[in-house]
Protein backbone atom coordinates (compact mmCIF):
# COMPACT_ATOMS: atom_id res chain seq x y z
CA UNK A 1 0.00 0.00 0.00
CA UNK A 2 3.08 2.18 -0.62
CA UNK A 3 3.81 4.15 -3.17
CA UNK A 4 6.74 6.63 -4.03
CA UNK A 5 7.64 8.79 -6.65
CA UNK A 6 10.96 9.64 -7.78
CA UNK A 7 12.57 12.88 -9.61
CA UNK A 8 15.80 11.85 -10.68
CA UNK A 9 15.50 12.81 -14.23
CA UNK A 10 18.18 11.69 -16.82
CA UNK A 11 19.35 13.16 -19.95
CA UNK A 12 20.55 10.19 -22.64
CA UNK A 13 22.29 11.13 -25.71
CA UNK A 14 23.35 9.04 -28.73
CA UNK A 15 26.68 10.46 -30.48
CA UNK A 16 27.09 9.92 -34.42
CA UNK A 17 30.42 7.91 -33.16
CA UNK A 18 28.17 5.73 -30.68
CA UNK A 19 28.88 6.67 -27.62
CA UNK A 20 26.20 7.30 -25.30
CA UNK A 21 25.99 10.17 -22.79
CA UNK A 22 23.98 10.43 -19.53
CA UNK A 23 23.57 13.76 -17.60
CA UNK A 24 22.06 13.71 -13.90
CA UNK A 25 19.90 14.97 -11.98
CA UNK A 26 18.79 17.65 -13.52
CA UNK A 27 18.17 19.72 -11.37
CA UNK A 28 21.38 19.59 -10.06
CA UNK A 29 22.33 20.70 -6.67
CA UNK A 30 25.85 19.93 -6.23
CA UNK A 31 27.35 17.67 -8.15
CA UNK A 32 26.63 16.80 -12.06
CA UNK A 33 26.79 12.73 -12.64
CA UNK A 34 27.77 12.05 -16.07
CA UNK A 35 27.74 8.31 -17.25
CA UNK A 36 29.58 8.12 -20.57
CA UNK A 37 29.66 4.70 -23.09
CA UNK A 38 32.15 4.89 -24.85
CA UNK A 39 33.01 2.67 -28.30
CA UNK A 40 37.34 3.64 -27.76
CA UNK A 41 39.40 5.00 -25.46
CA UNK A 42 39.11 8.80 -25.54
CA UNK A 43 39.82 12.48 -24.56
CA UNK A 44 36.95 13.67 -23.12
CA UNK A 45 36.01 17.22 -22.25
CA UNK A 46 32.72 18.90 -20.47
CA UNK A 47 32.02 22.36 -20.92
CA UNK A 48 30.21 24.02 -18.39
CA UNK A 49 28.33 27.68 -20.44
CA UNK A 50 25.75 30.14 -19.00
CA UNK A 51 23.12 31.32 -21.22
CA UNK A 52 25.39 34.13 -22.89
CA UNK A 53 27.77 31.36 -24.01
CA UNK A 54 30.47 32.21 -21.25
CA UNK A 55 32.18 29.20 -20.24
CA UNK A 56 32.14 28.81 -16.58
CA UNK A 57 33.40 25.45 -15.93
CA UNK A 58 35.57 23.38 -18.15
CA UNK A 59 36.90 19.60 -17.15
CA UNK A 60 39.36 17.63 -18.85
CA UNK A 61 38.84 13.69 -18.70
CA UNK A 62 40.27 10.28 -20.02
CA UNK A 63 37.63 7.99 -21.67
CA UNK A 64 38.52 4.76 -21.49
CA UNK A 65 36.53 1.96 -23.53
CA UNK A 66 33.19 1.21 -22.01
CA UNK A 67 31.32 2.94 -18.98
CA UNK A 68 33.06 5.69 -17.60
CA UNK A 69 31.01 7.84 -14.45
CA UNK A 70 32.28 11.27 -13.97
CA UNK A 71 31.20 13.74 -11.21
CA UNK A 72 31.19 17.39 -12.04
CA UNK A 73 31.13 19.62 -8.86
CA UNK A 74 28.74 22.75 -9.36
CA UNK A 75 28.81 24.07 -6.12
CA UNK A 76 30.78 27.31 -6.74
CA UNK A 77 28.50 28.02 -9.32
CA UNK A 78 24.93 30.02 -9.00
CA UNK A 79 21.70 28.73 -9.31
CA UNK A 80 20.67 29.22 -13.16
CA UNK A 81 20.19 27.04 -16.47
CA UNK A 82 23.16 26.68 -18.03
CA UNK A 83 24.54 24.70 -20.97
CA UNK A 84 26.67 21.17 -20.62
CA UNK A 85 28.30 20.16 -23.57
CA UNK A 86 30.71 17.25 -23.75
CA UNK A 87 33.18 16.96 -26.58
CA UNK A 88 35.15 13.51 -27.46
CA UNK A 89 38.38 14.30 -29.44
CA UNK A 90 37.42 17.58 -29.54
CA UNK A 91 34.37 17.13 -31.64
CA UNK A 92 30.65 17.87 -30.03
CA UNK A 93 28.76 14.65 -28.96
CA UNK A 94 26.31 16.13 -26.12
CA UNK A 95 25.20 19.58 -25.75
CA UNK A 96 22.01 19.95 -22.82
CA UNK A 97 20.80 22.14 -20.99
CA UNK A 98 20.76 21.60 -17.08
CA UNK A 99 19.09 23.64 -14.50
CA UNK A 100 21.02 24.03 -10.85
CA UNK A 101 19.16 24.93 -7.76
Amino acid sequence: GKSSIHSKVVDLIWSSTGTVVSLYPNPVQDVLQIDLNAVKAQHTTVTISDMSGRILKQVQLASAKGMNHFDINLSEIASGLYFVQVYENDSLISASKVKKN
